[in-house]
């Protein structure tokens, strides 16, 4: 069905409670973990790891496991966004928007399914747009503010040809 493109949302909501369930089994950290779906639907795994030492160590093969069992068993791809670290509560929004804006290394060519904030940093690959401006987007998402949302992505449609031109660049 899935190559068919004839699934339903139905089956697709059941396969990520399924693996959801799958990576709660997984996880081995030391420390605690929180596994839900945000908004969009996608899988969000909070790692509180219990010291620093620990997130250092940490190694996402479970992610990695995830990702192959999804692609082999249902024809899923499945990626991974992970954010740096993350000291306090306080900082989860901006964990979240870092693990977000990691994903935007899907659109480059590479081998790998899961992209690690902190190594694109070291490597100076960045996200294009700006976190204001993904926020403005999703209120205008959810919202429904059509017209806004419009004038939004013009407004950088127009930015973005700036590029091509050379007197810019």
């Amino acid at each position: 069905n899935l190559y068919e493109n004839t699934i339903s949302p139905e089956e697709i909501m059941n396969w990520k409670e399924i693996l959801s369930s799958l990576l709660k089994d997984m996880i081995e950290i030391h420390g605690e973990w929180h596994i839900f779906q945000d908004y969009e639907g996608n899988i969000v795994c909070i790692l509180n790891f219990a010291t620093e030492d620990a997130m250092k160590e940490y190694e996402s093969y479970e992610f990695e496991d995830v990702i192959n069992l999804a692609k082999e068993h249902i024809g899923f791809q499945v990626l991974v966004g992970i954010s740096d670290y993350c000291f306090a509560e306080k900082d989860l929004k901006r964990a979240y928007l870092e693990s977000i804006q990691a994903l935007a290394g899907a659109y480059q060519e590479t081998s790998t399914r899961i992209f690690d904030f902190k190594k694109m940093k070291n490597f100076q690959i960045r996200e294009f747009y700006s976190y204001d401006l993904l926020e403005e987007i999703n209120h205008c998402l959810d919202g429904f503010l059509v017209d806004k949302l419009k004038q939004i992505m013009n407004q950088e449609l127009d930015r973005i040809k700036e590029y091509e031109n050379p007197e810019f660049s």
